[in-house]
């Protein structure tokens, strides 16, 4: 990509695929017209797309497959909410939705227990049927949306995913966020017993309570000022891709002059 204003240097974070930096944007139907646009402006800083929750089986099929289609073209691999293949397990119904995930375009699934409580031996299965059976990359999810999990059992649960063959562990953002907002410490206990690499930190959004733009803002700032630029940061808004990059790239609110932090101005 040719860029103006070269002569002001800010950090090269490499071309896709990546494996580490990863953003994930979440799209709640997003429009095909507004999906065109935002990867025609920011494809390059998007890797994963979240068709969230069980829109995959709202969509007219047509639209879906043209939306899948045009994530995929832009190198942004879009894949299905994980409550969307939790529905279908609590239905008995995991081979079908695997098959209909294959069908319409869909390499990359989530296999999550944010609602309905899998057991190590169940996850672990559907992990395997989906990668051995059919081919699919997974995302495994941990972390519940109603009741915080102790670190341990997040630790446990993410090693799991990963032994069963996941690719990377989704962790929950709810596990987050407590009635003050942003709970850094959770975040900041947690990559004392796992490799950063191996998971995203989910975003808070509308769906959670006590959630306001501050502080998906704020958590987007400390993830990277403490982990640093090359974490991995999944909920992603499509109006927060080019400003969360700007973080990641020193170019944002947070950029630095000398010693000097603008961290009030825009």
């Amino acid at each position: 990509m040719i860029r103006a204003f070269s002569m002001i240097e800010s950090p090269d974070r490499g071309g896709k695929p990546r494996t580490r930096g990863l953003t994930m944007m979440i799209d709640f139907g997003v429009p095909l017209g507004v999906q065109r646009d935002v990867l025609a402006l920011g494809s390059e800083f998007v890797d994963l797309a979240k068709v969230a929750v069980g829109i995959s089986g709202l969509l007219e099929e047509e639209t879906l497959t043209e939306k899948i289609r045009s994530y995929q073209e832009a190198e942004v691999e879009p894949f299905p909410g994980g409550m969307f293949a939790e529905l279908a397990h609590n239905r008995d119904k995991v081979d079908q939705y695997y098959r209909e995930c294959s069908r319409v375009g869909y390499r990359l699934i989530e296999i999550s227990d944010n609602v309905v409580h899998l057991s190590k031996s169940e996850r672990t299965s559907l992990i395997k049927r989906a990668t051995e059976d059919y081919g699919f990359r997974v995302l495994g999810e941990v972390g519940s949306k109603h009741v915080k999990t102790d670190r341990v059992t997040l630790v446990a649960d993410i090693e799991g995913c990963l032994a069963a063959g996941a690719w990377k562990v989704l962790v929950e953002a709810a596990e987050f966020v407590t009635e003050g907002g942003f709970d850094i410490s959770i975040a900041a206990r947690l990559v004392e017993d796992v490799n950063v690499e191996d998971i995203l930190f989910e975003l808070p959004g509308r769906w959670i309570a006590n959630v306001h733009q501050h502080e998906i803002h704020q958590m987007m700032v400390w993830l990277i000022e403490h982990l640093g630029s090359e974490v991995n940061i999944a909920n992603v808004s499509p109006d927060d891709v080019i400003a969360l990059e700007t973080l990641r790239t020193g170019l944002g609110v947070t950029m630095r002059f000398g010693d000097l932090v603008a961290e009030t101005h825009v």
